[in-house]
């Protein structure tokens, strides 16, 4: 007597076949997947948020601590979909933290790896150590809006102030020279909003350690800047030309943009 599972496979392997079809024809997610990120919003000290770019507005978990233990859980709190509908930006608020402490993260759900992350809750330079001019630079940027974190870079021809300043999406990017002067000023945009040319140069150059992604408000040319990791610690970025989509430069957070 034949075995009674032979019907019964062929309608799964029916089945299958216009699932396959379906997901080649972009019907359905073969899975849902982390697009860009994580990356952090918040002052630094106790306040933090991870954002996350998908492709699913289901939600996403952080596990966070002060070890490799965790011990805490968060969820989404927010989500905020791209101009193009299709990504979703979520934002999970961490809660419970202390000032001057390291903290380890790792994401769950919309089939993030499980890669320990880390951050320190460590306050940056405060709003009024910093030049008068540069202050009244960052001010009439953040419009009201809280200035999050300030940096001090050393530069060969002087001081650089980036101030971190809240925004929807994730904190707006405002470089600022000792002089109160604008060197750039950029804000961040959802990587299914970027120009096709510039997604494809970005997957590229940056190799899947994709984090945050922000579009340039001051200079002339149509300018993006893609944050990522290498080694999945050293933060730095590359400059893409919308007319090239093509990476101009690629810089550490220390350095200056010779090009």
């Amino acid at each position: 007597m034949k075995p009674s599972v032979a019907r019964p496979s062929v309608g799964f392997a029916f089945v299958a076949q216009v699932l396959a079809a379906w997901i080649f024809l972009g019907l359905v997610h073969a899975h849902s997947a982390v697009i860009v990120g994580p990356w952090l919003e918040g002052d630094t000290t106790t306040n933090v948020a991870v954002l996350v770019e998908c492709d699913s507005a289901a939600a996403m978990t952080a596990n966070y601590g002060t070890t490799t233990n965790y011990g805490a859980t968060a969820v989404t709190t927010a989500t905020h979909t791209a101009k193009s509908g299709t990504d979703v930006i979520h934002r999970i608020k961490l809660a419970g933290l202390q000032a001057n402490t390291l903290y380890h993260y790792r994401l769950a759900g919309q089939g993030a790896n499980s890669a320990d992350y880390t951050f320190s809750t460590v306050p940056g330079l405060a709003f009024a150590d910093t030049p008068p001019v540069v202050q009244a630079a960052m001010a009439a940027v953040a419009q009201g809006r809280a200035v999050e974190k300030i940096e001090r870079v050393m530069q060969f021809e002087g001081p650089e102030y980036r101030a971190y300043i809240a925004d929807p999406l994730g904190p707006q990017l405002l470089t600022i020279d000792g002089n109160g002067q604008t060197i750039d000023n950029a804000v961040v945009i959802a990587f299914a909003d970027l120009p096709e040319a510039v997604r494809n140069s970005a997957r590229t150059a940056v190799a899947g350690r994709l984090q945050v992604c922000r579009k340039s408000l001051q200079r002339t040319e149509a300018s993006y800047l893609i944050d990522y990791t290498i080694n999945e610690e050293e933060p730095v970025f590359a400059l893409i030309l919308e007319a090239e989509g093509l990476v101009r430069a690629v810089y550490g957070y220390n350095e200056s943009d010779n090009d």
